[in-house]
């Protein structure tokens, strides 16, 4: 039990009995024989209570009571225990207060959080637990006062832009500072005080600010003053917003351009449905970070109650990058019409933005409900919301299904923003790495005096300004496109660890070059996001660059080499080699099957001696490290049975792998064609040949899914044959390897024939990952 808990409970005992002390001596007075009774009766109990009052200040100890009255002196003992216990319990509140105090001037090393808003919270649950937590807000209530007692932070209800509460919370000694206050202008006044406070203090100690701003435009501002401040080289500035933030934690976790693939789409197609602070940042992270070959340029629609007005600006940013991205506005009013009309076949993804998160859930079911309704569920909702902790009452049954257009995705949630290791972890150490690659690849060719020369006029990474700094960021959040492009499997994440056996890919000449030119047209997509325009002559104060009129093809062999650089940086240095078992990136092995036949008893026991031991001998070559990728469409019941045989291997073999189950079946016909199959005597589950009941049947498919790693159900695109999509999937090159079974259906008079065939390509295509024997 909490200390706050304790201590209301113990002011409600000393109440109760206070009450129970005055109640009893007014009865017992009332009834005495020596109270005056001749008084007026209202004299009379002014008198009475005048006597109980005294009580409290131990003088109405000494009036006379009969002897066989009980109630007043009953009375007289609570009231010395309610005396008592108050004076104990204030001391004590005194003593804890000054102890209190003394423990935050003893703090060493902890990190103040000013504003407990979402954000601060989010950010004090994500600090480390062996970092104290020091909370600064002058509008503590009761239960943020309790929240922090449940937790162990420590709190100064205080406004955190005097320096009495930065002094107080120990602001020299720590060794960071979160300032979250959901003003910019009050966050700005707390970072100059806080700066002033180093500034006569003479503060040389490593500190780290992490400012949270609205826009870049401030952040540039707030940074460039910050340098000009010249406070010592160990104090640094980190500012971010959580519109960014959100946008770089969805291109680590989801891979749009994956889901582009499984559905055999030319581009990245997506429908905003509200646009805010967060659609923009999304945009202008995107458009960067989801570049890949073999995908035109990316196609977002926004329904907003305004278009014209709110995306004029988004509109004349991106005027002149056709290459990359396109963008058309329509009236909020006109979406239900325009989404019935639409051919969601293209569609690859859908996004709801509200500021509310109730309003945005309720959005996103409509929609999804309306999609359904209308045939067209099949590409993924995706919702920002600040908060999870109501998607388990709102979206009940959404857990146990795997179709895309009928999972509600939430994204953007401050728990998950909110999050120091985002901000200065480990991407931002890769940014630090690729800025002074850029340094030391532009100085290469130089002798010693030139190089000494241009070093010297080169600033370091601290005293960058936001815009160059986020231009390293931006290429670092292209590196899951990058790995996806060579047929690379990204755990979703921040992981960049990839199996200790993986040849470098940097050494394949074609693959460097595929990479680069991806680098390089990031680098563009990203230029026009910060609202650089193409010009013949350079000018970074009118933001425009030389280098956009052109693509990778026509560039100078010099700048051809920045790109090449920055990829072998990422392969020497940035990618942690490590065991297969802690990788978070793999070669991704393609695993197709195709049989859609019903299998006896007889026929399947054959097929899975077969199976397991051409596994065996065949996928083993490649390796452990690998990440294996089952596509098939789950026809009852060869391909059912097989499966379930595959990931069984894979799992007794501790391999990586997931199933994408490629449909053109509703669930409900799914699930009725497994229930047909249900009273036969064919395989149905991998060995099961009982008689089993619908509701038996729906209950194991779904066992079936969890049991088999099925990560998504995807939506048949094209009217083509399995075989035709299966080898349309893959548009990136890796390993592909395709099971094919089928049977002699006019031979089935005698011993059943059937033949198998295991094709896995011994020869790594040009941009694949090698695993070395």
């Amino acid at each position: 039990m909490s200390y706050k808990r304790v201590d209301r409970i113990y002011w409600i005992i000393i109440i109760l009995l206070a009450v129970a002390t005055v109640c009893m001596n007014i009865i017992g007075l009332y009834l005495d024989s020596n109270t005056d009774r001749s008084l007026p009766p209202e004299v009379l109990f002014l008198e009475i209570l005048d006597r109980t009052l005294l009580l409290f200040l131990a003088e109405g100890r000494g009036f006379p009571i009969d002897d066989d009255n009980y109630l007043p002196r009953i009375a007289r003992i609570l009231s010395a225990i309610v005396i008592l216990g108050a004076i104990v319990k204030l001391a004590l509140e005194i003593l804890v207060q000054r102890w209190e105090k003394l423990k935050i001037s003893r703090l060493k090393g902890h990190m103040i959080i000013c504003g407990l808003g979402e954000g601060g919270q989010a950010f004090a649950f994500n600090i480390s637990k062996d970092t104290p937590i020091l909370i600064i807000d002058p509008n503590l209530s009761e239960a943020d006062e309790f929240q922090a007692y449940e937790n162990g932070w420590y709190f100064i209800k205080a406004d955190a832009r005097e320096s009495t509460a930065l002094l107080t919370a120990g602001l020299t000694k720590a060794k960071g500072m979160v300032i979250s206050c959901g003003d910019d202008t009050v966050n700005m006044e707390i970072l100059e005080q806080a700066q002033q406070i180093f500034e006569d203090k003479k503060h040389t100690k490593p500190f780290t600010f992490l400012l949270e701003v609205s826009s870049d435009q401030l952040s540039e501002s707030i940074s460039d003053q910050f340098i000009m401040n010249n406070l010592h080289e160990t104090i640094e500035l980190f500012t971010y917003s959580r519109p960014r933030l959100t946008a770089r934690e969805l291109v680590w976790n989801v891979q749009l351009s994956e889901y582009a693939r499984f559905r055999n789409q030319e581009r990245i197609q997506l429908i905003f449905i509200g646009y805010d602070a967060y659609a923009e940042a999304m945009i202008d992270k995107l458009v960067s970070a989801s570049i890949v070959s073999g995908l035109s340029a990316m196609q977002i629609s926004i329904f907003t109650k305004a278009p014209d007005s709110e995306l004029e600006v988004l509109l004349d940013k991106y005027r002149f990058a056709s290459d990359y991205l396109y963008i058309e506005g329509f009236e909020s009013e006109d979406l239900w019409a325009t989404l019935k009309t639409k051919s969601f076949e293209t569609v690859t993804a859908l996004f709801i933005f509200d500021e509310e998160d109730k309003s945005c859930v309720n959005k996103a079911i409509a929609t999804r409900d309306f999609l359904l309704q209308n045939n067209r569920d099949q590409a993924p909702i995706f919702m920002r919301l600040d908060r999870d902790f109501a998607l388990k009452d709102l979206l009940v049954g959404t857990e146990d299904t795997y179709r895309m257009g009928e999972v509600l995705q939430a994204f953007g949630m401050n728990n998950k923003i909110c999050h120091p290791d985002l901000i200065m972890g480990e991407l931002e150490n890769i940014a630090i790495q690729l800025h002074e690659q850029y340094l030391e690849f532009s100085t290469r060719e130089l002798d010693d005096a030139e190089k000494q020369k241009k070093v010297s006029s080169y600033q370091p990474w601290r005293m960058l300004s936001e815009t160059k700094k986020n231009a390293n960021r931006r290429s670092v959040d292209h590196i899951p496109a990058k790995l996806a492009a060579i047929g690379v499997y990204h755990q979703p994440g921040y992981g960049l660890k990839l199996p200790s056996d993986a040849v470098l890919f940097s050494t394949n000449a074609d693959c460097l070059e595929h990479l680069a030119e991806l680098e390089q047209k990031s680098w563009s997509a990203g230029k026009y996001a910060e609202g650089w325009i193409p010009g013949k002559v350079r000018d970074d104060r009118r933001k425009i660059h030389d280098s956009l009129q052109y693509r990778y093809h026509e560039l100078t062999e010099t700048l051809k080499g920045y790109d090449r650089d920055q990829i072998q940086l990422l392969d020497h240095n940035i990618f942690k080699r490590t065991r297969p078992g802690q990788a978070t990136n793999k070669p991704e092995v393609v695993l197709t099957i195709t049989a859609n036949i019903s299998l006896n008893s007889e026929e399947a026991s054959a097929l899975e001696s077969y199976l397991l031991e051409t596994l065996a001998k065949e996928v083993t070559e490649h390796g452990k490290h690998c990440f294996y990728t089952i596509i098939c469409e789950l026809n009852p019941n060869a391909e059912t049975f097989v499966l379930d045989i595959l990931s069984g291997w894979f799992a007794k073999q501790k391999l990586s792998w997931r199933t994408i189950v490629q449909s053109a079946l509703t669930q409900e016909n799914l699930f009725a064609n497994f229930n047909q199959l249900a009273n036969s005597d064919d395989i149905v589950f991998a060995h099961e040949k009982d008689k089993l009941a619908k509701q038996d049947v729906d209950k194991r498919l779904m066992g079936l899914f969890k049991r088999v790693h099925v990560e998504w159900i995807i939506p048949r695109c094209i009217t083509a044959s399995s075989d035709t999509q299966i080898t349309n999937y893959r548009i990136e090159p890796g390993y592909e390897a395709v099971i094919s079974i089928s049977k002699d259906e006019t031979n089935m008079a005698t011993e059943p024939v059937i033949s198998h065939q295991l094709e896995i390509s011994d020869k790594v295509r040009n941009y694949a990952v090698q695993i070395s024997g």
